[in-house]
């Protein structure tokens, strides 16, 4: 009986250790598995359609676009304003002449042709720099210093400006002009709160905003 009861205890240690060898497989197999699923990324949820409140805030907000365009339009083609307009035009084209015409006179200049082949250089090394792999710190370097020579430049070039009276003056007519076109733009501006056109549309607008919050406080509360 000793041995018959001796080979029946090997075969059951036997089969409890197989037992137990394959159960962490099969689970770590399951688990696996159920990681994969847990993995993928959920579609995120559809959008929320707007409520027929935030439609109505958007349809008031195009119509007062459409409503202040169609006025500035016709403003703009007023004649008070399409005078003011050619003038501010007509001043700039003057200024950028006689801006010229002193650009041109610096042509010999030495002082100015030195700041010029400066500002280039200064550009040219910054091109290079990146060109060849340079780290961030000397780039930085190099652009600080492009960035005084270009100040250079334009320092002569306003000096040479305001010492040259047409120059000046055509500087002073485009200051005046633009001047003239800015105050009417205001004028415009102002207008709007007495245009029954636009007054309408605004109230519109406020109208849907203020039916959207009692709309959103209603749903949250």
């Amino acid at each position: 009986m000793r041995p018959m009861h001796s080979k029946l205890i090997a075969v059951v240690a036997s089969t409890l250790l197989l037992v137990s060898w394959l159960e962490p497989t099969a689970q770590g197999k399951g688990g696996g598995g159920g990681g994969g699923g847990g993995g993928q990324q959920q579609p995120p949820p559809p959008p929320k359609p707007p409520s027929p409140q935030e439609l109505a805030v958007t349809a008031a907000r195009t119509n007062l676009t459409a409503v202040t365009a169609k006025l500035k339009a016709a403003f703009d083609s007023s004649p008070e304003m399409k005078t003011a307009l050619d003038n501010a035009t007509a001043a700039l084209q003057a200024r950028d002449a006689a801006n010229k015409k002193v650009l041109d006179s610096l042509a010999d200049n030495a002082d100015y042709k030195a700041a010029i082949d400066a500002r280039t250089a200064a550009a040219d090394a910054i091109t290079q720099a990146r060109d060849g792999g340079a780290d961030p710190s000397t780039i930085a370097d190099l652009a600080q210093n492009a960035m005084k020579t270009r100040t250079a430049v334009t320092k002569i070039e306003t000096a040479a400006y305001a010492a040259d009276p047409d120059a000046s003056a055509a500087k002073a007519a485009y200051t005046a002009a633009n001047a003239a076109v800015l105050k009417l733009r205001a004028s415009f501006q102002a207008s709007l709160a007495s245009d029954a056109d636009y007054i309408a549309a605004k109230k519109q607008l406020d109208d849907a905003v203020a039916a959207a919050g009692k709309s959103s406080t209603s749903a949250g509360g």
